[in-house]
C-alpha cells in the first residue's frame, strides 16, 4: 500500500510539473508569436522609412544638384553683365570723344 501511494504521490507530481510545462510552454509561444508580430510591425515601418529616407537623400542631391546649375548660371550672367558694362563704357567712351 505504501509503494502504491508512493507511486500515486509521484505520478500526481509529474501532472503537476507536466501542467506547468505546458502552461509556460503557451506562455512561451505567445510571447514568441507577439514578437515575431512586432518584428514584423518594425521591419514594414523600417523599410518604408528607409525609402523615405532613400527619396528624401535623391530629393536633397537634385536640389544640391539645381543650385549648382543655378550658381554656374548666375556667375555665367555676372561675365555677361561685366562684358556688357565694358563694351557700354568703351561706347561712352567713343561718342564723348565725337568719333
Amino acid at each position: 500500500m505504501r509503494i502504491k501511494k508512493h507511486c500515486y504521490s509521484k505520478s500526481f507530481v509529474s501532472i503537476i510539473k507536466s501542467q506547468d510545462v505546458k502552461s509556460d510552454l503557451k506562455i512561451k509561444e505567445d510571447q514568441c508569436e507577439q514578437l515575431n508580430q512586432e518584428i514584423l510591425d518594425v521591419g514594414s515601418h523600417g523599410s518604408k522609412e528607409v525609402m523615405e529616407v532613400a527619396s528624401l537623400k535623391k530629393n536633397k542631391r537634385e536640389l544640391e544638384a539645381k543650385i549648382a546649375d543655378q550658381e554656374d548660371e548666375l556667375d555665367d550672367q555676372a561675365g555677361q553683365i561685366q562684358m556688357l558694362e565694358q563694351v557700354s563704357d568703351t561706347i561712352s567712351y567713343i561718342i564723348s570723344r565725337g568719333w
